[in-house]
């Protein structure tokens, strides 16, 4: 089983654009950042230069106290910023001390709380915003994006982002303001210790950059491994009766120890490197604490007059080292969590920034409100009358699928589309249903251009039973009012009457309530068909479309389910592709396709009489059925 390899590009300078463009969801809750940066401003100020200077003038204040007899009796000079100072007794500098510790954990809390809360909402609003796009984006999208894609990022970036840019710009702007108070209180202590004590931080802010690179590029390659195995593992539970079918246990088992060893050998490499750096920190640091007591050894024991150094001065810078030498190499951290989160940024955005390819004009949506939020009360009441004009569509540019399709389909109309694979049947609903738009020509419903009806207008006109019936977890009642909420349960109940879904639902322990878990696995894909024709019929559609609903039932189940099928198709107007013809002999009208194009136009006993393509495809269908099947289709054409 290979693991597919994730190829990411790797970002080697930070680019601020896409980080901006993000954090206009961050100035939306500005109250918040507003609070958070008070907080952290009064934190930075007490532990980069209130907390130095206390424990200068408490050492200080001891000093004194020893000499004079009573500490009680010492006068404590306190030095704040920009030459401010403060006398205090010992008792008042005690107070003092403990009442700035509560305003110290006050702000942290306040900090704290109002960045974790400004992260919750910077989530909310990306997944949100994401959310609103996937919704509004039209199908082509989907062709070309995988979903674990559109998932990776409204799960996986929209957290990183939203983490990055509350914690990450608050640590950014904390940071500054620690070393600003910090050079500020040790300039102003004294300028020639200052400049010792940077002397060697130029080593940091240079090698510590380096280390971050490498640390980097190998937690992204961990990263990238773990994604891989991620993606294995999914494919493995998949298809978990592919692997006990071939009793390949053994193999698969093998195949995760290796990937499993490889994702620990690169994490343990990422981690190791990321040990090392504290170390290297704490090794710069105790060189620079060294050179401090060096210097100011000769002079802490001289003569008054000549004194440079007091040992509580010598304390203030040694205690300041590791922290500003911390804050410099925070810089570092901080650049490569916001390089190693822009591809993030710049994605999480290319989701939100993509355009659909389908958009109501100005006038529709004055007139009729957007997708996500229509005017219902303004639709147009939509008969069913259909018309193709010239039709031509396709994909991929250059390799058409519709070809000049004109076809005219009246109100109350049963047509069944049919052909061989990839003869544009399906690409023909999707283009009614206006999942996508054609090069040229154009769709008529009840002779309006359908541009000129709004998309939600034509979407609640029309209900689309497709191949794969899927059943959303929840109860038998919501997946049935899925279409239509606003449903009584009288309706609800009807619609499921009509399809022979009620006396199974009815026999369950709940009804209608009972719970239907993870999609509803345990119903047959009978019973979930069943399911969505009644959601479909709930609508009350004056176009019903069925894409092929019963290819994948047996035989049997299909047969037992065309009453169901002819209570929908009832009074409609009706389009339905099937694979299997004996399914649609009954229809009013049957349009063979060949390549993008129609080829045969006519009801069955027309068309077979003709003797042409339609009439070979359900010969060659009909000598695959067995005898009691083809029995059952005989005395179906004797009816006709």
């Amino acid at each position: 089983m290979a693991v597919f390899k994730e190829e990411q590009s790797e970002i080697k300078h930070l680019t601020i654009k896409p980080f901006i463009k993000v954090f206009k969801y961050a100035l939306r809750s500005w109250p918040l950042l507003l609070l958070g940066a008070i907080g952290m401003i009064l934190t930075s100020y007490y532990d980069a230069s209130l907390t130095p200077q206390m424990n200068r003038a408490i050492l200080s204040a001891v000093d004194n106290g020893v000499v004079i007899g009573s500490i009680w009796d010492v006068n404590v000079e306190l030095n704040f910023l920009f030459g401010l100072k403060a006398d205090f007794t010992f008792l008042q500098f005690a107070i003092f001390a403990t009442v700035t510790m509560i305003f110290r954990a006050a702000a942290i809390f306040l900090t704290f709380y109002t960045v974790d809360m400004l992260a919750l909402k910077i989530t909310n609003v990306l997944r949100l915003e994401s959310f609103k796009k996937v919704q509004e984006l039209s199908f082509s999208y989907f062709d070309k994006t995988p979903t674990g894609w559109i998932l990776a990022r409204m799960e996986n970036d929209t957290t990183a982002l939203s983490e990055v840019l509350s914690w990450g710009v608050m640590r950014f702007f904390w940071t500054i303001f620690e070393i600003l108070f910090l050079l500020v209180t040790m300039f102003s202590a004294s300028w020639q210790l200052t400049l010792l004590v940077l002397a060697l931080s130029p080593v940091i802010a240079i090698l510590a950059p380096i280390f971050q690179h490498f640390m980097l590029k190998l937690h992204r390659i961990a990263r990238n491994a773990y994604s891989n195995y991620v993606r294995w593992l999914s494919e493995c539970i998949n298809g978990v009766s592919t692997i006990k079918t071939l009793s390949i246990e053994d193999k698969v088992y093998s195949e995760a120890t290796d990937i499993i060893e490889d994702i620990r050998k690169k994490r343990r490499k990422a981690i190791t490197l990321g040990i090392i750096f504290t170390p290297f920190v704490d090794i710069v640091s105790s060189l620079t604490i060294a050179l401090l007591i060096l210097f100011s050894y000769p002079n802490i024991n001289n003569d008054a007059a000549t004194i440079i150094i007091d040992s509580a001065l010598l304390i203030l810078f040694t205690s300041s080292v590791s922290h500003i030498y911390r804050q410099i190499a925070d810089f570092s951290e901080l650049y490569t969590e916001f390089v190693s989160n822009q591809t993030s940024a710049e994605k999480i955005m290319e989701l939100i920034d993509a355009k659909p390819d389908l958009v109501d004009n100005e006038g529709v949506i004055s007139k009729y409100g957007s997708v996500l939020a229509p005017m219902r009360q303004n639709y147009i009441n939509l008969e069913g009358n259909i018309e193709f004009k010239n039709i031509n569509f396709e994909y991929t540019k250059d390799v058409p699928v519709i070809k000049d399709l004109n076809l005219k389909i009246e109100k109350g109309t049963r047509i069944a589309i049919v052909g061989e694979t990839g003869s544009g049947k399906t690409t023909t609903v999707n283009l009614l249903c206006r999942f996508y738009e054609p090069q040229s020509g154009e769709i008529l419903l009840d002779g309006i251009n359908y541009k000129d009806i709004s998309v939600g207008n034509i979407r609640s006109s029309i209900s689309y039973v497709q191949q794969n019936p899927f059943v959303f977890s929840g109860t038998y009642k919501d997946n049935i009012k899925y279409g239509k909420e606003d449903a009584t349960d009288e309706e609800m109940i009807k619609a499921a009457k009509m399809v022979g879904i009620h006396d199974f639902i009815a026999s369950q322990e709940n009804g209608y309530d009972t719970k239907l878990i993870d999609g509803g696995n345990q119903l047959s894909l009978g019973q979930k068909q069943l399911i969505s024709f009644a959601r479909a019929i709930l609508r009350d559609p004056k176009i019903l479309i069925l894409d092929e609903a019963t290819s994948s039932i047996d035989s049997k189940t299909e047969y037992a389910l065309q009453g169901a099928i002819e209570n929908m198709l009832n009074e409609r107007t009706s389009i339905i592709i099937a694979h299997r013809l004996s399914t649609i002999v009954n229809s009013d009208r049957i349009i063979m396709m060949e390549n993008g194009q129609i080829v045969e136009d006519g009801s069955h006993k027309e068309l077979m009489a003709k003797r042409g393509k339609y009439f070979n495809l359900y010969m060659s269908q009909f000598r695959e059925l067995d005898i009691d099947t083809q029995l059952n289709v005989y005395k179906t054409e004797q009816r006709l």
